[in-house]
């Protein structure tokens, strides 16, 4: 069973790296939106592993908010994209 982790970022892509690296493993996806207040260049390294995709729609999140799942909605086509199932859930 394949798993997608859907990740919300806005600091620290060191330890966001760490994590992805963690649960990529059985061919796991990861999409990560990265908030749109926060400079994508340090993410890279992250974005550029294997099974691990950028939302491309990035928004400014207020952390805490309602907002803060919208990433997770504009995520849903790549997601499918992705993976290959129309069937995907987010929680």
């Amino acid at each position: 069973m394949k798993i997608a982790y859907l990740l919300l970022a806005h600091d620290n892509p060191s330890h966001l790296l760490k994590l992805t690296e963690a649960v990529q493993n059985s061919g796991n996806h990861c999409f990560v939106h990265v908030d749109a207040k926060s400079a994508i260049a340090p993410f890279e390294t992250v974005l550029a592993q294997p099974n691990v995709a950028p939302v491309d729609d990035r928004v400014a999140v207020q952390w805490g908010d309602f907002p803060s799942s919208e990433p997770l909605w504009l995520s849903s086509d790549s997601r499918t994209a992705m993976i290959g199932s129309s069937t995907i859930t987010s929680c």
